[in-house]
């Protein structure tokens, strides 16, 4: 990493995927078995997974905005330093940084829409007893496992270095020391 050139920090498409499925059958599984304690059983017909469904959908969308957000907050950038699309081979939503930030910062950016998306509806559903809100936020939970894995991947880099989003990969690309 201290080399003069950048260094990839990602992690692969398929450990991705198989990262946040498991998270999310955990996470939805502890979710439910923690509702159904709290709240005693729930109906959980065909309406249910509607619901729960259009709320999941929504959710996914603001995933991805949270992220755009984060790098506008976290990370300073612009507007039209943010993209949004979707890796259609991985069936992957995205937000992409194109501009570097610090690692601090992207950390942040990258960590946000697992707590906006994830635990804050997933704890709402818990406190109202609304059960199809707790299991989109655990199932939206689980699903930042790749943003966890990201995060993970670029844990040795100290915070004020630069990173930038990878414009092709998960992950991340380290700028050199003193890269500007």
């Amino acid at each position: 990493m201290e080399g003069g050139g950048t260094t990839d920090a990602t992690v692969s498409r398929t450990a991705v995927n198989v990262l946040a499925t498991v998270a999310v059958i955990a996470s939805v599984l502890v979710a439910l078995i923690v509702q159904a304690l709290l709240w005693g059983e729930y109906e959980s017909g065909v309406g249910f997974w509607l619901v729960a469904a259009a709320i999941f959908a929504v959710g996914l969308v603001a995933h991805e905005a949270t992220h755009g957000v984060g790098y506008r907050v976290f990370g300073g950038l612009r507007p039209d330093q943010v993209k949004f699309g979707v890796m259609w081979k991985a069936l992957m939503p995205y937000a992409h940084a194109k501009a570097p930030m610090t690692a601090a910062a992207y950390r942040k950016a990258v960590l946000l829409p697992g707590l906006v998306t994830g635990v804050l509806p997933m704890l709402a559903g818990l406190a109202t007893g609304f059960a199809p809100l707790t299991l989109a936020g655990a199932a939206l939970l689980g699903g930042a496992g790749g943003d966890w894995a990201v995060v993970y991947a670029i844990r040795k880099v100290p915070g004020d270095r630069l990173v930038r989003d990878h414009p092709t990969d998960v992950g991340a690309e380290i700028l050199p020391a003193g890269a500007a």
